[in-house]
């Protein structure tokens, strides 16, 4: 839920200087996630990013145009 982003994004932020390797997103849920809240959390997770697995087609093309040059 959106609600959960919030602390999520502070605890990715907080991993660089941890000893983690990549974040994988994935949501499975029916639960449909604002696109901003999971803007946020890829730029939070940065260069660990690794995996990115939303079941929502309303992101559209310009999202996935997005996710593939970050």
């Amino acid at each position: 839920m959106d609600v959960d982003v919030p602390p999520l994004i502070e605890t990715f932020s907080l991993m660089g200087s941890y000893e983690i390797d990549a974040i994988d997103i994935i949501n499975e849920s029916p639960c449909v996630l604002k696109r901003e809240n999971v803007m946020s959390l890829m730029r939070a997770a940065n260069q660990k990013l690794r995996v990115v697995d939303i079941n929502d087609s309303s992101f559209g093309k310009d999202f996935l145009r997005y996710v593939l040059t970050f």
